[in-house]
C-alpha cells in the first residue's frame, strides 16, 4: 500500500474554516517525497552498493515536522533546541484558561534560546498583564501551608532538641 497520499485533520482549532469539497473545520495535508541528505541517513555511501552509483534515499509523507507533545510538568529539567508553546493554559474540562504563573515559567524556560523560541498564537495581554498574573488560591493555600508546617518543624526541633550540647553550640553560631 505505502505511506498516505493525504491526511484529512479535523480540529477544534480550524473549526471555522471553510475549504470548498472538505467539511467544514476540516484541512488537507498532503504527502510529497522528499530526498533524504546524506547526512541523515547513517551509514555513509562508501559502504554500500557498486562503484559509480549515487544512493538516494526518499521519504515519502505529510508535509510536517516530526515533534511529540509534553506537558510543562513532565518537560522540567529539559531544554529544547526548538519549542512551540502554547501559553493558554488547560484544566480539567479541557476549556482554555490563563497561564498560571507557575507554568508560564516552566515552559518559558524549556527553550535553550530565545531564537528557538515559538508561540502557538499571540498573547492576550490579558493573559499576563490584566489583570496581574499572581498565583492562584491553591497555590496561595499550599504555600502558606507549607510555611505553618516548616514553623511547626522547628518549633518541634527545639524542643526535642534544646539540651543537648550539640545543640547549644549551634544555636550560638553566629549567621
Amino acid at each position: 500500500l505505502g505511506p498516505p497520499s493525504a491526511v484529512l485533520l479535523q480540529s477544534d482549532d480550524i473549526a471555522d474554516l471553510e475549504i470548498p469539497g472538505l467539511p467544514k473545520g476540516t484541512i488537507l495535508i498532503k504527502s510529497k517525497t522528499v530526498v533524504i541528505p546524506d547526512a541523515m541517513r547513517g551509514k555513509g555511501p562508501g559502504s554500500r552498493g557498486k562503484p559509480g552509483f549515487r544512493w538516494v534515499t526518499h521519504r515519502t509523507g505529510p508535509l510536517c515536522t516530526p515533534a511529540f507533545v509534553m506537558t510543562d510538568q513532565k518537560s522540567q529539567g529539559k531544554q529544547f533546541s526548538e519549542i512551540l508553546l502554547n501559553l493558554k493554559g488547560v484544566h480539567g474540562s479541557s476549556a482554555a484558561t490563563r497561564p498560571s504563573f507557575m507554568s508560564l515559567y516552566v515552559q518559558l524556560t524549556r527553550a535553550e534560546r530565545w531564537e528557538g523560541l515559538y508561540l502557538f498564537r499571540e498573547p492576550a495581554r490579558g493573559d499576563f498583564i490584566e489583570p496581574r498574573n499572581v498565583l492562584d488560591k491553591d497555590m496561595r493555600d499550599g504555600v502558606l501551608k507549607l510555611e505553618m508546617l516548616g514553623q511547626e518543624t522547628r518549633e518541634r526541633f527545639i524542643r526535642d532538641h534544646r539540651h543537648e550540647s550539640w545543640f547549644q553550640d549551634w544555636d550560638n553560631m553566629l549567621e
